[in-house]
């Protein structure tokens, strides 16, 4: 149903973001007070791209977070009319 090729997804020291068509559908990262700290340290940055690959491929592996199914269904439904 879902194409690797579909998804893209960002990164950095605080967070990810899943991107689906272009679109965003969700992500993860740290709670706002620590997003001014000066956390910025290269494991961050590797934790967070292996998080959002995992993510890509549970996707991919039909376990979808309910959110982000129903944001994906709104993408591709937008997409047909």
């Amino acid at each position: 149903m879902y194409k690797r090729e579909d998804f893209t997804f960002t990164y950095d020291h605080f967070g990810y973001m899943i991107q689906y068509k272009g679109l965003p559908v969700g992500g993860a990262g740290c709670i706002k007070p620590y997003y001014n700290s000066k956390r910025r340290v290269p494991s961050n940055l590797q934790f967070y791209k292996e998080q959002a690959e995992i993510t890509i491929n549970a996707i991919l592996d039909n376990r979808i977070v309910p959110h982000m199914k129903k944001a994906m269904q709104q993408i591709d439904d937008r997409r047909i009319q």
